[in-house]
This record gives structure tokens, C-alpha cells and sequence, in this order.
């Protein structure tokens, strides 16, 4: 099936509770560019991309109703799928210190604490947060 960055847009938008959404256009560039990688379903959708071996998780949306109920695992283990046959060694991510739901699926998929980028995100308040990096081998 052909991704639809329209829906993908339509997905991201009801599943955030603050920041921006991503735009349709901003889906279509990504899935254009070489190495895109993309799993989907109907309550969400994982995408990453593949660059010189090494995968990126870029994005996990879960609408709010399918939430913890193994839909963010399934669709990241798809993510990681594809970006393996994309030849992709190893996974990226980053995740907020404080998103102790994404960090929680992220450590029970697999990854571990790779880096830090201090004050790297901004809260819905404006106070700082640290970005977490985390890697996991698809090897």
C-alpha cells in the first residue's frame, strides 16, 4: 500500500497534546527522500530513515485510544524491519527525558543510552528538557 502522507498528517495531529504537527507537504518530502522507512496501521504509524548503514527512528504516533496495548512496539519492530532491509545496522532515536512512556516502550524494545543533548527540547511550559539518545543494533 502507498503511503498517504495526508492521513500520516491526519494521525500525527490527533495523537499530540502539544507542539506542532506535522504538515502533509512535510510527510511527502520525508517519504520521497532515499531511505525512507514507514510502518502503519490504522491507530498509528512508525517512520524512520536509512543513511550509510545506520536507521532513525524519526517519529512513533499512537492515537490516545490505542495506547498501551503493544501497538507502539508493533509498529517499531516493523520500522526496524524495514530499516534492516534497507541495510541498516543499528537504530537511532532521540526521546525527552521526561516522556517516561516513550522511554519506557523504547528500553523494553531494546535500546539503551547512547548520548545526551542537554536542554535540547523546550516543554509545553518552556522549561528545558534533555534529549535522550539511544541506539539499538539490527544486527
Amino acid at each position: 500500500m502507498k503511503p498517504d502522507p495526508a492521513r500520516l498528517a491526519t494521525l500525527h495531529r490527533q495523537s499530540i497534546a502539544s507542539g506542532r504537527a506535522w504538515s502533509e507537504a512535510e510527510f511527502t518530502q520525508i517519504l520521497a527522500a532515499p531511505g525512507s522507512a514507514l510502518a502503519t496501521d490504522d491507530s498509528g504509524f512508525a517512520l524512520g530513515r536509512v543513511v550509510a548503514g545506520e536507521g532513525e527512528v524519526l517519529m512513533i504516533v499512537v492515537l490516545p485510544y490505542a495506547r498501551r496495548c503493544g501497538v507502539g512496539s508493533r509498529l517499531l519492530r516493523d520500522l526496524e524491519t524495514a530499516m534492516r532491509a534497507q541495510g541498516a545496522q543499528i537504530s537511532f532515536l532521540e526521546v525527552a527525558s521526561r516522556n517516561h512512556p516513550a522511554r519506557t516502550l523504547y528500553q523494553n524494545c531494546g535500546y539503551r543510552a547512547a548520548g545526551i543533548r542537554k536542554n535540547y527540547y523546550r516543554t509545553p511550559d518552556a522549561m528545558p528538557d534533555d534529549a535522550l539518545i539511544l541506539a539499538k543494533s539490527l544486527a
